[in-house]
């Protein structure tokens, strides 16, 4: 009788071991159908849930910029690699700015359609800010503010301006500016 208790025991103790594995991505589902749970995981970052955003989280990334200085009118530059940024339930899937054939401000100004691709995994907001850096010297081209994400791909757009004397000082000859993205994500409360 004993043998037997032992042989339940284990096997009770390893099925409970698969259903705690299984909880994870069983609840991931359940939340967000439509979600890959691998990014978080393999990060050791918790998967789903917002209870590590009890405080908004702020996470930055810098990319060279140098190739938006050659974009022709109508021409797109696109960010490389923005997955990195995917650790706290969202991910910045894609970055690019589009110059535009005739600038909303006039002639001394270049300006940009800047599309920002995100997915969540979870309900949440988000803000982006976009800085453009070289050296000591920065200057910020705009922010998307109070994002909204719910479990699913979102795109948001808005056109960014700059000056022809600041283009041209960002990307002169010689000039390697970078790209500085700065993302804070908070719960959305829902």
């Amino acid at each position: 009788m004993l043998a037997r208790v032992s042989h339940v025991t284990i096997f009770a103790m390893v099925t409970g071991c698969f259903v705690l594995a299984g909880t994870q991505a069983a609840t991931a589902q359940a939340l967000c159908p439509q979600a890959d749970v691998r990014p978080f995981s393999e990060a050791g970052v918790p998967a789903f849930g917002t209870d590590f955003l009890r405080e908004p989280k702020t996470i930055t990334v810098e990319t060279d910029l140098r190739a938006l200085g050659d974009t022709l009118s109508g021409g797109t530059w696109r960010m490389q690699n923005p997955g990195g940024l995917a650790w706290d339930n969202v991910a910045l899937e894609g970055v690019s700015f589009t110059r535009n054939t005739d600038p909303e401000l006039g002639p001394n100004f270049r300006s940009f359609d800047v599309v920002v691709d995100l997915r969540a995994w979870g309900s949440l907001a988000t803000d982006l800010e976009f800085v453009v850096v070289d050296g000591e010297r920065s200057l910020r081209l705009g922010e998307f503010t109070g994002i909204t994400l719910h479990c699913e791909a979102t795109k948001v757009s808005r056109t960014f301006s700059i000056t022809d004397h600041d283009f041209v000082s960002f990307f002169a000859d010689g000039s390697a500016p970078t790209l500085r993205v700065k993302r804070t994500t908070r719960a959305d409360g829902c």
